[in-house]
């Protein structure tokens, strides 16, 4: 797999105080980011104006968010919205416990509708994202949902619910048994597949087809259990198709996989590194 310098390499974040913090309430501007209805009830949040130095591009922002309990206390609402299978409760500020999200990881994963959706990432326009934890052994799914009003990132609400209320609950069905059986894999895999990688040495890319016999030199390692994604506003108006980009978090390395569904089954038809 290749560098990814669009995403990981995040160095430290500087953090500019300010000599006083103050408090205002700012309306919350509609997104067209779907979320599994993750938007709080109230129609504004209240937000303390603390800066940080890296608000652009949410990677940037949310490395330092999960690197530090004061940044976390600085960019989160409160009292947060907290629910769990619907059941809400307000989370105060004295009562809020520093949390490492996906920082512990190796892997993260971002997932999308088609090939020519991937990039999103990298629209500082966005102002709606969520932090996606999915326990694929306990079937539920942890969302962390971040706004940006007035320039910042913030994380407004969270919402933990059964991973079947996800709509790609189906996919991450499949992929639970994808990444843990190397048997299973191969029964999931077109024969041949494509196969796309990049040469350093001529600065071109080459693309051809692979058996399936040939996957197990190419195969990467896929995080299992719990799985980190981010969702930047990615829909999928087709069931039949999925773009997997898994992401290395120590080491910095990339790869896509393809998946489309024949016959009523999920199949990688192509993979690129």
């Amino acid at each position: 797999m290749k560098p990814s310098f669009l995403f990981l390499l995040v160095v430290g974040l500087l953090v500019a105080c300010a000599d006083g913090k103050k408090s205002e309430t700012v309306a919350v501007m509609g997104d067209s980011l779907k979320v599994d209805s993750l938007m709080t009830d109230s129609d504004t949040v209240a937000i303390d104006s603390v800066p940080l130095a890296a608000d652009g591009l949410f990677a940037d922002f949310v490395y330092g968010y999960m690197k530090s309990r004061k940044r976390q206390l600085e960019r989160t609402t409160f009292p947060l919205s907290v629910k769990v299978d619907g059941k809400e409760s307000m989370v105060q500020k004295e009562q809020w416990q520093y949390d490492k999200l996906f920082s512990r990881m190796d892997m993260i994963c971002l997932l999308y509708q088609d090939e020519k959706s991937i990039g999103v990432e990298k629209d500082t326009a966005i102002k709606l994202v969520s932090v996606d934890m999915f326990d694929l052994k306990k079937n539920y799914v942890k969302q962390y949902v971040f706004q940006k009003p007035k320039g910042q990132w913030y994380l407004t609400n969270i919402n933990q619910h059964a991973l079947a209320q996800n709509e790609n609950s189906d996919f991450y069905k499949f992929y639970r048994q994808f990444a843990s059986s190397t048997k299973y894999q191969k029964q999931h895999i077109a024969n041949p597949f494509l196969f796309t990688t990049y040469d350093s040495d001529n600065f071109s890319t080459i693309e051809g087809t692979l058996d399936v016999v040939q996957w197990p030199d190419y195969a990467p390692e896929f995080p299992q259990g719990m799985v980190a994604t981010i969702n930047y506003g990615q829909t999928f108006p087709n069931p039949n198709t999925r773009v997997l980009m898994l992401y290395g978090v120590s080491n910095g390395m990339t790869c896509t996989l393809v998946f489309k569904k024949v016959r009523g089954e999920w199949m990688m038809t192509k993979f690129s590194n």
